[in-house]
């Protein structure tokens, strides 16, 4: 029986499930390792396979990389999706939720991509178009949390919601980025609390706003 035209074949799975494996195990080493000393015969035998069947998959190193960078996007932004589902809890938690995961993950990649070699290249890859696609998908799909509480009356509608959705990354980048931060009293949990916060009170409905509204 030949195989439905919206199910694939066995080899295509079999196929997925081995990237699928290999950009997991690449991304353990990158947490153990870092970038540098990422090396593809360690990664084959953390797989099971021959490096050629590697590089059948990620002719270089890069492509390796970059496709883990694509696929930490992608799943990002299924989780604000499906934090979008969450309409019984306020639009404003999901978000600040949403944030500390982000914040986390982006000290863990920090951490995988230390070194000049690595930062070139993830600046070249935010400038690839299929990049770009991710991160444009990302910020829709936070945006959309934004139009949920303004929905809800959590936020201030006159805030365009692409704007919020840019201010609240800029609080992310200087959380994960500034050197000012280490200087910040505090654990580094509730100074990131602490900052969404600071952000959200800007954003928040205030009475006297809906007062004037009417």
């Amino acid at each position: 029986m030949n195989a439905s035209p919206t199910q694939p074949t066995l080899r295509v799975r079999q196929r997925k499930e081995r990237e699928e494996l290999i950009l997991s195990e690449a991304e353990r080493l990158l947490s153990e390792h870092g970038y540098q000393n990422l090396v593809m015969e360690q990664l084959a035998e953390r797989v099971g396979i021959g490096k050629g069947t590697i590089y059948l998959h990620f002719p270089r190193k890069e492509d390796l990389v970059g496709a883990i960078v694509e696929r930490g996007l992608e799943q990002l932004t299924s989780n604000i999706d499906e934090m979008a589902g969450r309409t019984e809890e306020p639009a404003s938690e999901r978000i600040e939720a949403v944030m500390h995961r982000i914040i986390d993950g982006h000290i863990g990649w920090t951490r995988m991509f230390e070194g000049s070699d690595a930062r070139e290249l993830l600046e070249g890859l935010r400038r690839g178009q299929s990049m770009n696609h991710r991160v444009s998908g990302l910020l829709q799909a936070m945006a959309r949390l934004i139009d949920q509480g303004k929905a809800a009356g959590e936020f201030d509608e006159t805030v365009d919601s692409m704007v919020a959705v840019v201010a609240l990354f800029a609080v992310i980048r200087s959380l994960t980025s500034s050197n000012l931060v280490g200087h910040l009293p505090g654990e580094r949990a509730d100074i990131i609390s602490a900052s969404i916060r600071l952000v959200f009170r800007g954003l928040l409905v205030r009475p006297a706003d809906k007062e004037a509204a009417r």
